[in-house]
């Protein structure tokens, strides 16, 4: 395209078509004053339409251009271009388009198709020099994601006025529970037990300003008597996950019954012990003690489940938000699920488990003599 100074130019600004008339020709583009702005910048890439001179005043061109561009929008057809392309998707110059529809390349026919077809997203896609035609199946996907989007929103609309609803029910039955509801209900059920993260959690925060999320939710189990029975609203309500993801779950049950011995030595003290309550399920650590000459010989052993543990694999992810088991008045929340915690890495009585040994030689004043700590096997005898 070729410029000079008081060229009429529609050019692309952003997202945005607009006039301006040419201040100062440029290398690889020109300077335009336009009703809004004045002295902008423009690529020579950006400019779509070359309107021409005359001896008008620019403000009174820009008018013009305008005023015919709008009268020529009337008479598009996005729908009918597009039938015509159709057979042939693909990016196509606005010229050509533009004869195809009105027979000619007339300036305010190239404008009015520059703006009129992006209007039409389903169809049309305006890129930076050119405008995309698309496939009947490709339109047929917009058509169908936008359809997906509209059918969320309205989902996310009718949940936000049930959960509200929801939120100051104070009867004793149950508030009614619409099936399309159900999967909000798990979602914040995995966020409370589990820490899960969701489109649900975003609603529970700001339904109620004075509540926080977990308080929204906890009170909307309640309300649709939802609350899991081995749920513990203290935890609940203060973050502290007592469940664990299906995923953790699933790792857990796949674990083998026996674990790799290579690099741990076989503890051989015959009378180790644990010290603990009768109710406890997780041993994780046990003692020896015996004479060696005028010395103490002492044992700490403590219970390794990283043997069953990868690095970066769900079982370490799920050890990094927990990393202790917690013991409260009501419940324990442990660290890994039943099967390795209690059973596979715990130093139950009579069994080998894996640990990490700690040796210790005292002298009968307690001095620290030697001491030496390695990977090992034991067995706990009582």
């Amino acid at each position: 395209m070729e410029y000079s100074e008081n060229t009429l130019v529609d050019f692309l600004n952003g997202h945005e078509m607009c006039f301006g008339v040419v201040l100062k020709v440029q290398d690889g583009g020109v300077r335009v004053a336009t009703t809004g702005q004045d002295n902008i910048r423009v690529a020579n890439r950006q400019v779509w339409v070359n309107w021409g001179r005359d001896g008008r005043e620019a403000l009174v061109r820009l008018a013009e251009a305008k005023r015919q561009t709008e009268a020529a929008m009337a008479e598009v057809d996005a729908a009918l271009l597009w039938e015509i392309f159709s057979e042939k998707p693909g990016e196509y110059p606005i010229a050509e388009l533009s004869e195809a529809f009105f027979g000619d390349r007339t300036p305010s026919h190239l404008s009015a198709l520059a703006r009129r077809l992006p209007e039409d997203t389903v169809h049309f896609q305006r890129q930076p020099t050119c405008m995309l035609v698309r496939s009947a199946a490709e339109a047929a996907e917009v058509e169908r994601l936008r359809r997906l989007r509209a059918e969320k929103a309205a989902l996310r609309e009718r949940t936000e006025s049930w959960l509200a609803k929801a939120l100051l029910h104070n009867a004793e039955e149950a508030f009614p529970v619409p099936g399309e509801q159900e999967q909000f209900l798990k979602s914040t059920i995995d966020y409370l037990m589990c820490g899960a993260n969701s489109d649900a959690v975003n609603l529970l925060a700001r339904i109620r300003p004075k509540m926080s999320a977990r308080e929204a939710g906890i009170r909307l189990l309640k309300a649709t008597h939802r609350m899991p029975p081995e749920a513990d609203e203290f935890l609940l309500v203060n973050g502290i996950h007592a469940g664990f993801s299906r995923a953790v779950l699933a790792a857990v049950e796949a674990l083998p019954e026996r674990f790799s011995t290579e690099g741990r030595k076989l503890v051989s003290e015959s009378l180790v012990f644990s010290i603990d309550d009768l109710e406890t399920r997780e041993i994780d650590d046990a003692l020896s003690c015996r004479r060696d000459g005028e010395n103490f010989v002492v044992g700490v052993y403590i219970a390794d489940p990283a043997c069953y543990v990868s690095k970066d694999d769900v079982l370490d992810e799920a050890a990094s938000e927990r990393p202790l088991s917690l013991y409260l008045p009501t419940t324990t929340v442990m660290m890994f699920p039943d099967r390795l915690s209690t059973d596979l890495a715990s130093l139950n009585q009579g069994v080998q488990r894996p640990c990490l040994a700690f040796r210790i030689v005292l002298n009968d004043s307690g001095e620290v003599l030697d001491w030496n700590l390695a990977p090992s096997l034991v067995t706990v005898s009582h």
